[in-house]
């Protein structure tokens, strides 16, 4: 996503949420990191969330595709039914007026 920042020479761009966590707790920089994979940090103190006024948090889609009908095995037909569950649970993004 073209957020505005990605054409300037001052950001790290690495190849993992791991990397990205590693360079943020040492206190280098910030990013937007998925919730589960900084619960830790975030209840230790390590890290804390950002007050932005905007773009604090950040969405996306996701997509499962499969084959239908006997070509769907039962692990597969789980595994869809528990990611729908859970996107089930997240609140969904408000639709904002541009103002």
């Amino acid at each position: 996503m073209d957020a505005g920042w990605l054409g300037t020479e001052r950001r790290w761009t690495v190849s993992s949420v791991q990397s990205a966590l590693e360079i943020v707790v040492s206190g280098i920089g910030f990013a937007w990191l998925p919730k589960a994979d900084i619960f830790d940090e975030l209840n230790s103190g390590k890290l804390k969330k950002l007050d932005l006024v905007s773009g604090g948090d950040r969405n996306f889609y996701l997509y499962a595709i499969f084959g239908k009908g006997e070509r769907t095995g039962s692990a597969t037909r789980l595994l869809v039914d528990l990611l729908q569950a859970e996107c089930n649970v997240c609140p969904k993004p408000s639709v904002s007026s541009g103002i």
